[in-house]
């Protein structure tokens, strides 16, 4: 039940330890103080001001429902917390929000949303990205209630992309579904161009070629119909994709022009991401047509290009390079560039480029037959998989460890490392 103004008066002075004739001072008498309590009388603004800083309160603690109270310190917070993730200080927009958990059964449906939405941006732009994924959800929750049309679709993208981060494609393909469908329904131009290119993408990944390219096609419609200041942003990676698709059908030639024209435009805006995944795609289909030298200074491009933009596939580019000296029976120089590499993704801290790193790093050195240096990067990569509770990588790296245990003639760990693999495959 709600507590009235006087009552929260005596119930605070009480907290306070003050007798009526210290709360009341020289201002009042003790009397008017125990009216007030008792709620035979109203107090002025006045007099409710004086108490409230003898009672060191703001005022709206008096005079406001402890369910408004708590709304309203929220929305102070809030716009706290908001400015400080725009500048990128994410423990300390956490911070501003610090407590709020607590009161979260008297906020809005929509206050409550953006509390695990801020939260979810943080994990996701610290690269947390199973954090995020469950901050996200519980923030979806919160907004289906709402009419927020813009926002839930946001979330569902936000949602797919914890997702994507995380390789889980065709979990990501149905939330990125789900943002699309919103379209119809009038959300903004840009939510709804990304719900477009982000299922494109996603198909992309899962070889879905037919299907990327029709989402390729609605988002370029979509984007010549409409107008907005940022919708440019989508053509290079248009151009990408739609490069992509070509190189897929053998059309290496086309393909090469896409990628070229999707550099020129990541390097007008300075989009050094951009370059050096345009670069890698451009320097794949040199390779194919036989361009071998002028595919590895590209290869070597992309690398520079995606280190400046702290690209989180960086790891992509050096094992195509590895792999291309693997492919020119130079396995010790496919080493040498892992080993390169291994500084870089360490830096980043990605927990999936390192496990591409370590993994590939045991396949050389166990084609190498350097056997014990394998079996360390086999344990390496088996400590990251272990972190991402990957049980099917985990025990395709097993059959892995166990095949080259055999190739060494020690039937016993093959042996091993088979259960092993069960287990983890049963699990």
């Amino acid at each position: 039940m709600e507590l009235k103004i006087g009552e929260k008066i005596r119930r605070r002075r009480k907290q306070m330890r003050l007798t009526l004739k210290e709360l009341a001072g020289d201002k009042v008498t003790p009397a008017q103080i125990s009216a007030v309590e008792k709620g035979k009388c109203k107090p002025s603004s006045g007099l409710l001001e004086y108490i409230a800083c003898k009672l060191e309160e703001e005022i709206e603690y008096f005079t406001l429902t402890e369910e408004e109270r708590c709304r309203n310190e929220f929305d102070k917070n809030r716009v706290i917390s908001q400015e400080l993730y725009n500048e990128k200080k994410f423990q300390e927009a956490k911070n501003a929000l610090k407590g709020m958990e607590d009161i979260l059964s008297y906020l809005k449906d929509e206050q409550k949303g953006y509390y695990y939405s801020l939260h979810g941006n943080c994990s996701y732009d610290n690269k947390k990205y199973n954090d995020a994924f469950d901050l996200y959800v519980k923030s979806l929750t919160s907004y289906l209630k709402t009419k927020d049309l813009n926002t839930i679709a946001n979330l569902y993208i936000n949602i797919g992309n914890c997702l994507y981060k995380t390789k889980k494609y065709d979990m990501a393909l149905g939330y990125y579904l789900s943002a699309y469908r919103y379209i119809t329904e009038g959300i903004d131009y840009d939510i709804a161009a990304r719900a477009l290119y982000d299922t494109a993408i996603c198909n992309l990944e899962l070889k879905r070629f037919d299907t990327a390219k029709e989402f390729i096609e609605k988002c370029s419609e979509f984007i010549t119909a409409n107008e907005w200041l940022t919708k440019d942003k989508y053509l290079p990676g248009l151009f990408m994709m739609k490069g992509v698709i070509e190189r897929e059908q053998k059309l290496n030639n086309a393909s090469i022009t896409r990628f070229v024209e999707a550099f020129v435009k990541y390097k007008q805006v300075n989009n050094y991401l951009g370059m050096g995944r345009a670069k890698n795609n451009e320097a794949q289909c040199l390779w194919d047509i036989g361009e071998k030298e002028k595919s590895i200074e590209c290869f070597k491009e992309a690398i520079e290009y995606k280190s400046e933009g702290n690209d989180e596939k960086l790891v992509d580019t050096y094992i195509n390079l590895a792999e291309r000296s693997k492919e020119m029976h130079n396995v010790q120089r496919a080493v040498e560039i892992i080993n390169s590499a291994e500084e870089r993704v360490l830096n980043q801290g990605s927990v999936y480029g390192l496990i591409e790193i370590f993994t590939k790093k045991f396949e050389y050195l166990a084609e190498l037959k350097d056997y014990d240096r394998a079996e360390i990067s086999a344990f390496l990569a088996l400590d990251y998989i272990q972190k991402t509770g990957d049980k099917k990588a985990e025990s395709k790296l097993y059959i892995m460890l166990s095949e080259m245990h055999k190739n060494m003639g020690d039937e016993r760990a093959a042996i091993e490392y088979l259960i092993k693999a069960n287990k983890s495959f049963d699990y």
